[in-house]
C-alpha cells in the first residue's frame, strides 16, 4: 500500500487542501442553516401584529359607539347625526386596514381570516345602509317633534280659537308626545282626533292647523320606522362577528408564536454547537497570532517611547490620556504617571486662548499642522512648542506630536535683531551700499539711493541693473 508520504505532489496538495475545504463547507452550511433558523425565529412581525390587533379592537369600539349614538339619537339626546357619520367613516377605514393580513400567518390561516372579515364587512355595510335610513327618518321625526308643539301653541294662543278647540288641540299634542314616548296603543285615538279636526269645516281650512296636523302625521308615520330601524341595527351580529374575528386571529397568532419559539430553540442549540466549533478553531488561530501580536505591540511601544518627538493623546476636554517619554521630558516631568489622567492641556498653555484657537482649527479642518505656541513646564519655565494634531474618530480623542522649538525661536529672534541692527547701521551711513548678484541685479540697497538715481523709493531698484535705470 502506498503511504501518503510517497504520493505524487499534486495529490499531496489535495490532501493538504482537504481540511480547509471541509472547514469552508462546514462554515458555509452551518451559516446558511443558522440564517434559516434565525429568519424563522424572527418571522413574527411585531409591528404588523400590533397594527392588526389594534384595528380589531377599534372596530369593536367603533361598533359599540355607533350603537350607543343610535340609541342617543333615537331618544333625542344626540343633537346631531355627524358623530354617527364620522364613526361610520372611521369604521370603513379600519376595515380597509384589516385587509392587510399579517404576513407571518400561514396561507390557510390568512384565507380564513379574510373570509371572516369579508362576512363582517357585508353585515357592516348592511348596517350602514340601515343607519343612513335611520338618520333620514330620525331627522324628520326630530324636526316634527320640535315644530309640532310650536304650531299647537300658535293655534291655542290665537284669539279666534275657541276654548273647545284649544282643549282638543292640547289633547292631540299630549297624545302625540305620549305616542312618541313609546305608547303606541294610543295611535288610533290620535288618528280619530286628526280626522275629527279635518272633518270640521270651521277648522279644516285653517293653514296653521294643517301644518300642526302634518307634523302629527309625520310623527305617527316615522316613529315606528325609527324604532324598527333602531331595533334592527342593534340586533345585527356585527359585535359577534368582530369577536369571532378577534378570537380566530388570537388562536392563529398563538400558533405562529409556538412555531417561532421552536425555531428559536433550534437556533440557540445549533448556534451554541456551531459557535463552539468555530471558537475552538479561532482559539487555535489566536494562540498562533498572539505571540506575533505581542511582538508587534512591543515594537510599536518601543517606537512610541523612543521617538525623538513628543507624542500625546488627549480627550476632547483636554485631559491627557497618554504621552511618550519625549513628551514627559519636554514638559519637564519625571514620569508619565504625573501627567496621564491628571493633567489637562489647559494647564500647559501659556496663553489660555491658544487651545480654543487650536480646537477651532481642528473642528474646521479635521487636523492642524505646525501650530506654534508657548507652553509652561512643571517648574514654571516657558518654552516654544510646535505641534500637529488630528481627531481620532475611532477612539474619540485627539492624537498629536510636538517638538520643542525654543532654540529655533531664539535663533530667529537673534537673526531679527541682527537684521534690525544692520538696517539701523545702513540708515545712518552716508556712503552708498549696493549688493548685486552675478547678473548685476540689485539685491539690496542701503543709504538713500534716490539722490543718486533720481527714484522716489529705493525698493524700485531691487531686481534691476544699472543699465535699467
Amino acid at each position: 500500500m502506498t503511504s501518503p508520504m510517497n504520493l505524487p505532489k499534486n495529490l499531496k496538495k489535495q490532501f493538504r487542501r482537504l481540511p480547509v475545504a471541509t472547514i469552508a463547507l462546514t462554515v458555509t452550511g452551518g451559516g446558511l442553516l443558522l440564517g434559516f433558523l434565525w429568519l424563522q425565529s424572527q418571522a413574527i412581525n411585531v409591528g404588523q401584529h400590533i397594527r392588526y390587533i389594534e384595528c380589531l379592537r377599534q372596530i369593536q369600539a367603533s361598533d359599540a359607539q355607533i350603537n350607543q349614538n343610535v340609541l342617543l339619537a333615537q331618544s333625542g339626546l344626540l343633537t346631531k347625526h355627524n358623530a354617527i357619520s364620522a364613526e361610520l367613516n372611521e369604521l370603513t377605514d379600519i376595515q380597509n386596514e384589516l385587509q392587510k393580513t399579517p404576513d407571518f400567518l400561514s396561507g390557510a390561516n390568512r384565507a380564513e381570516l379574510e373570509q371572516l372579515l369579508q362576512t363582517y364587512v357585508q353585515v357592516s355595510q348592511e348596517k350602514e345602509q340601515l343607519i343612513q335610513q335611520f338618520i333620514t327618518q330620525n331627522a324628520a321625526l326630530k324636526k316634527s317633534l320640535e315644530a309640532f308643539p310650536i304650531a299647537i301653541a300658535r293655534l291655542t294662543t290665537n284669539p279666534q280659537t275657541t276654548p273647545a278647540l284649544s282643549t282638543r288641540l292640547n289633547s292631540l299634542l299630549q297624545n302625540t308626545l305620549l305616542f312618541n314616548a313609546s305608547t303606541p296603543k294610543i295611535a288610533p285615538q290620535i288618528q280619530r282626533d286628526i280626522q275629527q279636526l279635518l272633518a270640521n269645516p270651521l277648522t279644516a281650512t285653517n293653514p296653521d292647523l294643517k301644518i300642526a296636523i302634518a307634523h302629527a302625521q309625520t310623527i305617527l308615520a316615522t316613529h315606528p320606522t325609527v324604532s324598527r330601524l333602531t331595533k334592527t341595527i342593534l340586533t345585527l351580529p356585527t359585535a359577534n362577528q368582530s369577536e369571532q374575528l378577534m378570537q380566530t386571529y388570537d388562536r392563529y397568532y398563538e400558533q405562529a408564536v409556538k412555531t417561532t419559539d421552536a425555531y428559536r430553540i433550534g437556533f440557540y442549540i445549533f448556534s451554541a454547537l456551531f459557535l463552539a466549533g468555530i471558537a475552538t478553531f479561532i482559539i487555535r488561530k489566536l494562540h498562533k497570532s498572539a505571540s506575533a501580536l505581542r511582538r508587534s505591540e512591543a515594537k510599536l511601544r518601543n517606537i512610541f517611547d523612543n521617538s525623538q518627538v513628543g507624542i500625546f493623546r488627549v480627550s476632547h476636554d483636554g485631559l491627557i490620556l497618554d504621552v511618550n517619554e519625549r513628551m514627559v521630558t519636554t514638559l519637564g516631568y519625571d514620569s508619565a504617571d504625573e501627567i496621564v489622567g491628571i493633567k489637562h492641556t489647559t494647564d500647559l498653555y501659556l496663553d489660555p486662548q491658544d487651545r480654543p484657537r487650536a480646537l477651532n482649527l481642528l473642528k474646521v479642518q479635521g487636523a492642524i499642522y505646525n501650530f506654534e505656541t508657548q507652553f509652561r513646564k512643571k517648574d514654571g519655565s516657558v518654552f516654544w512648542g510646535l505641534f500637529s494634531a488630528r481627531f481620532n474618530l475611532e477612539d474619540d480623542c485627539i492624537d498629536g506630536v510636538m517638538t520643542d522649538i525654543s532654540d529655533r525661536k531664539k535663533t530667529e529672534e537673534a537673526l531679527k535683531a541682527s537684521e534690525a541692527e544692520l538696517r539701523t547701521l545702513f540708515s545712518v551711513m552716508t556712503d552708498i551700499v549696493l549688493v548685486k548678484d552675478a547678473q548685476g541685479c540689485y539685491l539690496k540697497v542701503a543709504t538713500n539711493p534716490s539722490q543718486l538715481f533720481g527714484v522716489s523709493n529705493a525698493d524700485e531698484l531691487i531686481g534691476k541693473t544699472e543699465y535699467d535705470i
